[in-house]
């Protein structure tokens, strides 16, 4: 039996990203063993059937448990200098990295963009893939066409296993909802949290949908944000759990249980916004200082139902593949000029599951 090492360290939508490279070397390779290097915080993302090992830093007992894995070869989706340095430890183990696009992603940014063929990531983790599996069986592997319904339902099943792990789904949402004294009511979720500031949604979006909302709200995010959550929260009419923040208070597993529940999920160009649409969850997509045309845009099936805000004919947007504390221009027209009439639009059509 092949043991495959496969490296992606960060971060959520990337790491859900990597569902249909798995899949689909369960499938051409039968009997592989997968074993997933990424954050220890990460863990639990990963499907059942994958090994994973967490990465806290490259301390004895992580570099003895790769040594341990006597891995056949070296899947690296993350390209990175962590991952580098573990290919050099293990240097004797054939290696296939991902094609970051680094020159393209800066032409993109830095000139006229519409002529730079920029490639989604899933793509690129399929033909990271093909080499490795050619170097194995000696055939070759095409990429033909991803099948984005295959890797939604696959993604879904896979999110699923993983968060009812220890219990059954039923029993999780049950022990999610009394926890913070919800009852089983439609809802929508905010998701304030953002890597970096200019990926943000401003405090006059949220205020107002939470002020012009028809159903409950839940808001979910990290620590950083608990004050934030409190302000919207306390700017709002609230009768019995209208409107609930349990930012900054869930678990990973327990989060991604109620963005699963939600009937609408609205939240900018972050990790969970990746999970609701995994899950066919009606998403509103609020980008700001990045763009879907970097080819990191939630990957959506036939079944889902992904709406994008997008400041258009803005010029210095997008200005970054990942984002800045704070806009390099002073001004954030990425997020501070969103037509709040069509972003409300898309919410009544979310509502209505059109």
């Amino acid at each position: 039996m092949k043991t495959l090492l496969i490296l992606r360290f960060s971060s959520i939508g990337d790491i859900v990203l990597t569902t249909s490279v798995l899949r689909r070397l369960k499938e051409d390779y039968p009997g592989v063993k997968l074993v997933f290097v990424t954050k220890h915080s990460f863990v639990g993302l990963l499907p059942d059937g994958v090994e994973v090992i967490g990465f806290t830093g490259f301390n004895s007992d992580f570099v003895a448990r790769l040594r341990g894995v006597k891995a056949d070869a070296i899947l690296d989706l993350h390209a990175n200098l962590r991952t580098r340095f573990i290919k050099l430890m293990l240097w004797n183990i054939p290696s296939f990295s991902l094609n970051k696009q680094r020159f393209g992603r800066w032409l993109f940014l830095k000139t006229d963009r519409h002529w730079i063929p920029l490639k989604h990531v899933v793509y690129r983790y399929h033909e990271t893939v093909e080499p490795l599996l050619k170097y194995w069986s000696g055939e070759d592997y095409a990429i033909g066409k991803v099948e984005q319904e295959r890797h939604d339902a696959e993604v879904v099943a896979n999110l699923g296993r993983r968060a009812a792990l220890w219990m059954s789904s039923l029993a999780v949402k049950n022990l999610v909802f009394a926890k913070f004294g919800i009852s089983p009511k439609k809802y929508g979720v905010l998701h304030l949290s953002a890597t970096y500031n200019t990926k943000r949604i401003p405090d006059f979006i949220w205020e107002y949908i939470i002020e012009n909302r028809t159903e409950h709200l839940i808001l979910l995010g990290g620590k950083e944000d608990v004050d934030r959550a409190n302000r919207l929260v306390a700017s709002a009419k609230i009768s019995d759990w209208s409107i609930l923040s349990v930012v900054g208070e869930t678990t990973l597993q327990e989060s991604m249980k109620i963005v699963e529940e939600a009937d609408w999920f609205v939240g900018g160009d972050t990790g969970f916004t990746h999970i609701a649409t995994a899950y066919q969850v009606p998403v509103l997509l609020v980008w700001g200082n990045t763009s879907p045309d970097l080819g990191f845009s939630p990957w959506t099936g036939s079944n889902s139902l992904v709406y994008s805000m997008q400041v258009e004919e803005l010029s210095c947007n997008p200005c970054s593949r990942l984002g800045y504390d704070s806009c390099p221009k002073k001004h954030f027209n990425c997020m501070m000029l969103q037509d709040l009439r069509k972003m409300d639009s898309y919410l009544q059509k979310m509502r209505n599951n059109d």
